[in-house]
């Protein structure tokens, strides 16, 4: 009785071994199923770049437009159209779309247009639209993706000038004062100064005019009692 317990206890003990290994390599075989199944696709990212970082009222600026495939296999029939720009605050020149026909794995592709703002102020430009066949085989794997949005912000030549003074303030004063606000205060702070600093040269001046005065007034009543002794 006590020999076919332990044997009992012995199977019960081998079987809880043997489990969770089987149960690991269930897991693994999905796992491997499932990353070899999405690595044979394209996959597009799609970002917009403004050549300028501060663009200005009146003055063309570039926008770049890049397509880059993250994917193990090439993208097929792509298609990129971008989102118009509102008139008349933009004025746009070229091509606001582009075809591929194919983009190799880890390619990156651009097209350029460029862009006019006739007024400042912030402005948010709809995300890009990309459509792409994702794997080669399969005429029916159509994707599409999208950019963010583009933040922006058009100055005026003022405000550049405005942009450029601090940077160089900020240089000038190892970064210390970098705003406008910033540099108010220190001309009021070197404005208190300079205050301060040249009226205390002036009371120091007035009270030296008052000792020598008082000397003066002195040696004259010395002179005058010495002139009536004699």
């Amino acid at each position: 009785m006590r020999t076919s317990a332990l044997a009992l206890l012995a199977l019960l003990a081998f079987a809880a071994l043997l489990a969770p290994v089987r149960a690991t390599e269930d897991v693994d075989e999905v796992d491997d199923e499932d990353s070899s199944d999405f690595a044979d696709r394209a996959f597009l990212i799609v970002r917009r770049v403004v050549a300028d970082k501060r663009p200005i009222q009146g003055k063309t600026t570039t926008v770049t437009v890049e397509l880059y495939n993250a994917g193990s296999t090439s993208a097929l029939e792509v298609k990129a159209v971008e989102s118009k720009w509102p008139e008349p605050f933009f004025s746009v020149s070229g091509d606001l779309s582009a075809s591929y026909e194919s983009i190799p794995a880890g390619a990156t592709v651009r097209f350029t247009y460029q862009v006019n703002p006739q007024e400042a102020g912030p402005y948010q430009h709809p995300p890009t639209q990309v459509s792409y066949q994702a794997v080669e085989d399969d005429e029916d794997s159509v994707k599409s993706t999208s950019s963010a949005y583009l933040y922006f912000v058009t100055s005026t030549l003022v405000d550049e000038w405005k942009f450029k003074a601090l940077e160089l303030g900020s240089k000038l004063t190892g970064g210390n004062i970098n705003t406008v606000n910033g540099w108010k205060w220190s001309v009021f702070a070197v404005a208190a100064a300079l205050i301060a600093y040249y009226g205390h040269q002036s009371y120091l001046s007035v009270q030296d005019a008052s000792k020598t005065k008082r000397r003066q007034r002195a040696l004259e009543e010395l002179q005058a009692m010495d002139s009536k002794s004699k």
